[in-house]
């Protein structure tokens, strides 16, 4: 799935659907990070050491057809005691058959990549600013101790297979959809289960969207999943989203283009220098919690 990665599982579980997926995948390679919870007590040359971690979940989405959910997703999520994150997204079509799957990987010294493996391409992000990269290892580093960012509530603390988490709600999205997440401290407010809820035809609240933790392990993760082979082709967004859709067999469509647009324009301002400026105040928060512990 506070506003970190779980900005993608928010909004790109919550709607996900076949090409949409591979979409939101590309952009999170040139957005993670900026929503990152930072301080302003940058480490210009910090020595990133981490749990390392990999672990395994699923998400399931819920409709009319789908009362009980079907699986839409699996997720493979590693980070090295260096802080490199990877993340692998398996998406799975309404017949359940596996289309598509995008791998992520974030480097401490700010290199990211999005890579298909299915068509041997990669999307390079542009290098950022040493003070975004140090603002990068201090929320690697030092996340919140209770997982909440600003504009999000702690309702309490829970386990998750033995990890302890913080159940974290967000405002409101838009269409009242509710999002929980049960995120763990010890590996760096990392959510390990969500659950997404909005108003149902019938009057009630019932969930959109459910991540589940499967499995998790602690300890060094495959180097393969951070690799980014020498033969594969580096190519803009707009064209890695262009040959996955071809690859896929699926059609190209306005929403599509829109967004191949937008994600180049991001890519080349980010490429021209344009990262904005570090916030002027520490914005993390350690917030007392609000209710009981809850599952």
């Amino acid at each position: 799935m506070n506003l970190r990665s779980r900005v993608q599982g928010k909004i790109g579980m919550i709607r996900l659907y076949g090409m949409w997926l591979l979409a939101v995948a590309v952009l999170a390679a040139a957005g993670y990070y900026l929503a990152q919870p930072l301080a302003t007590e940058y480490i210009a040359h910090a020595q990133v050491a981490v749990t390392p971690f990999t672990l395994h979940e699923e998400f399931y989405s819920f409709d009319a057809q789908h009362p009980d959910g079907r699986l839409a997703l699996q997720l493979t999520v590693a980070r090295r005691s260096d802080g490199a994150k990877a993340q692998i997204n398996q998406n799975f079509n309404l017949g359940g058959s596996p289309e598509g799957s995008v791998r992520v990987v974030k480097l401490p010294d700010g290199g990211e990549f999005v890579i298909y493996d299915d068509i041997a391409s990669f999307v390079r992000s542009p290098q950022p600013p040493a003070w975004l990269v140090a603002m990068r290892k201090e929320a690697i580093l030092n996340p919140p101790s209770n997982c909440v960012s600003p504009g999000e509530t702690l309702a309490g603390y829970d386990q998750v297979q033995g990890n302890r988490v913080a159940i974290v709600d967000s405002p409101p999205f838009p269409g009242g959809i509710k999002y929980t997440a049960w995120t763990a401290p010890s590996l760096g407010c990392q959510t390990l289960e969500s659950l997404s809820e909005a108003k149902q035809p019938n009057g009630t609240i019932g969930p959109v969207g459910k991540t589940k933790l499967v499995s998790v392990t602690m300890a060094e993760p495959d180097a393969s999943l951070f690799d980014v082979p020498s033969s594969y082709q580096a190519v803009m967004p707009s064209q890695a989203l262009r040959n996955e859709v071809a690859h896929l067999g699926e059609p190209w469509n306005n929403n599509l283009e829109t967004m191949a647009k937008n994600q180049d324009a991001s890519y080349l301002r980010k490429a021209s220098g344009q990262w904005g400026t570090p916030p002027k105040q520490n914005i993390f928060q350690n917030l007392k919690s609000t209710g009981p512990a809850r599952r």
